[in-house]
């Protein structure tokens, strides 16, 4: 992101110029989000609409808005609103399919797969750029959104509770 910014004049000093406005917009637009999805108890399709948006985020970004400032801020505003709406989202998902006895284990193995996550996309991502370059990282991750979607238009549901993890 801040190559693309620099090569459309923006200068290092003044990219939180460009950040700001934008991430706070997206917060401003999330939680209407995480509160319908808590009233309306509508996980599964706000899961699959805001994976939508992460994918169409990344793609619109690197291949659809990458020379507009003005496309590249909506893209990343996206981005921001279905990231923001995932973190938070996610762990209470969790939560809720656990029984209490099982509520500690099963958030300790989230964890670990968010630092595992963290750990393997910067690798990936790092290596991916370093022989392919940055469009093949961004190709890499609009593959990983669609497989993610399509896992999670297979859920079943009503999930059952976990009982034991």
């Amino acid at each position: 992101m801040p190559i693309l910014l620099e090569n459309l004049s923006l200068e290092k000093n003044n990219t939180w110029q460009f950040y700001l406005p934008v991430l706070l917009g997206a917060l401003l637009m999330t939680f209407p989000l995480i509160f319908y999805a808590e009233k309306r108890r509508n996980l599964k399709n706000l899961l699959a609409f805001n994976v939508v948006l992460l994918v169409a985020s990344e793609w619109g970004i690197f291949y659809l808005f990458n020379s507009s400032l003005l496309g590249i801020g909506v893209s990343l505003g996206l981005f921001f609103i279905a990231f923001n709406f995932l973190e938070a989202s996610l762990p209470s998902l969790v939560a809720k399919q656990c029984s209490k006895e099982a509520k500690g284990t099963a958030m300790g193995i989230f964890s670990s797969a968010q630092f595992l996550g963290l750990f393997l996309g910067g690798f990936i991502g790092g290596f991916l750029d370093g022989f392919y370059g940055i469009m093949a990282v961004c190709m890499f991750c609009v593959i990983l959104g669609f497989i993610w979607l399509l896992m999670i238009l297979g859920f079943k549901r009503g999930v059952k509770k976990w009982q034991e993890v």
